[in-house]
Parts: C-alpha cells; sequence; structure tokens
C-alpha cells in the first residue's frame, strides 16, 4: 500500500478511534453526578440501548484494531505533553477572544460597568493558562520515567534532537506563545487583525 494511503487511513481510523472510546466512556459514566460547572449531561438512553451501543462500539474497535494489522498501520506514540500544550492554545484563543474589547467589536458594545466586571475573569483565567503552561515547561518525564526539570526556552533550543512528538509540542509551545503576543500563529500577524 502507498505511504499515503497508509497515512490517510492510519489518521482517520485515529479520529474514528479517539471518538468511538470517547462514547464509550460517556456511556459509562452515564448517572454519575459530572464535575461540571456550566454544562449537564442527562441520560436518556435505556439501560439495554447502552448495552447494545456499547456492544457496537466494541466490535467497530475491533474492526479498526483488525484493518490496523491487515495493513499493517503503525502506532502513533502522542506525548500527553503535546495534548496538553495544544489544548492550552485552544484555551488561550477563546479567552483571548472573550476580551471585552473583542466582545464589543463582535457582538456590539458592552457598557464600561459589565466590561469591569468581565475583565477580571478574563484575566484571571489567562494567568491560570500561564501558570499551567510554564508547569508543563518546567517538569517533565525522561524516557525511563524519572522527573527531569526544563524550562521552555531549554525545549526550543533543543529541537534538533527532538523526536516527531516534541517537535509537534514545540510547534505547540510556540502557537501558544504567539498568541499571548497578540499574533496570530496561523498568519504571524496581530489577532484580529
Amino acid at each position: 500500500m502507498d505511504d499515503n494511503h497508509k497515512r490517510v487511513l492510519g489518521s482517520s481510523l485515529q479520529i474514528i478511534e479517539r471518538r468511538l472510546r470517547q462514547i464509550r466512556q460517556d456511556l459509562q459514566q452515564s448517572g454519575e453526578e459530572a464535575d461540571s460547572v456550566l454544562q449537564s449531561t442527562i441520560n436518556d438512553i435505556d439501560p439495554e440501548t447502552t448495552r447494545r451501543i456499547t456492544d457496537a462500539v466494541t466490535s467497530m474497535l475491533d474492526e479498526i484494531n483488525q484493518t490496523k494489522e491487515l495493513f499493517n498501520l503503525e502506532v502513533d506514540h502522542k506525548a500527553l505533553r503535546w495534548h496538553i500544550i495544544t489544548t492550552l492554545s485552544e484555551i488561550w484563543n477563546i479567552l483571548d477572544d472573550l476580551k471585552p474589547e473583542k466582545v464589543s467589536r463582535a457582538f456590539g458594545q458592552m457598557s464600561d460597568e459589565v466590561q469591569d466586571a468581565w475583565r477580571p475573569h478574563i484575566t484571571r483565567l489567562s494567568k491560570m493558562v500561564d501558570e499551567l503552561d510554564r508547569e508543563l515547561g518546567r517538569a517533565s518525564l525522561d524516557s525511563s520515567g524519572r522527573r527531569r526539570d526544563q524550562s521552555q526556552e531549554s525545549i526550543r533550543d533543543n529541537s534538533t534532537k527532538a523526536d516527531a512528538g516534541d517537535s509537534l509540542m514545540q510547534q505547540g509551545a510556540q502557537s501558544l506563545a504567539m498568541c499571548r503576543r497578540g499574533q496570530n500563529p496561523g498568519r504571524g500577524r496581530p489577532n484580529g487583525a
């Protein structure tokens, strides 16, 4: 099989697998108290249907595994740090878009009173994202599972030694840094420009 075909099949099946595992997890957690502030999922699926859906999801995951074996698809190992940095970047972008001046431009002028009440919450959340990012840059595990300390600067300085997962992690960290400087990582221009 052509490498491009293997890549598209593998990456597409990864997405499907991730979504199927999320469905299974949602079904297993149904009925439990969710640790959620602004969202609540009401289980409106009866136990018999839940069982049938769970069985179907398991069958689909088995089919994905058989396809992986048949076409000798490689397992894509992703660093948890990369996933978290990507998620932090998404959170940062959302918080940046929630700045009162941006919301006013997009959805109509806010009163000064609303802006004054709104801004501190967004600022505190942004500072918390910064702290998470710094913490992620300070501590990681080496290949043997031992804790090693390093700064974000040393991560970026060692990019030539990084494997593909670390390279993606660095790109996520750089995108996050660009967002903080008011630049759009996709275009290198200020956000909103």
